[in-house]
């Protein structure tokens, strides 16, 4: 399979969390690097970005 991507942040609300990753296949399990455990459905794109940001922005130092 041809990868387009390294890493994956997983989000979902908490009830959906364990259906979601035992339907994701094992190669794409193995690249989540961070999973929030929330229902962001809700916010604005600004919403979502204040929220996700820093998160996403320290994850790319990390593993950057």
């Amino acid at each position: 399979a041809n990868h387009t991507y390294e890493r994956l942040v997983l989000v979902a609300p908490p009830q959906c969390m364990g259906d979601l990753r035992s339907a994701l296949g094992k190669e794409t399990r193995r690249r989540i690097t961070t999973a929030v455990c929330k229902d962001l459905t809700q916010l604005s794109t600004y919403e979502l970005q204040r929220h996700l940001g820093p998160m996403l922005m320290k994850e790319h130092v990390a593993l950057g």
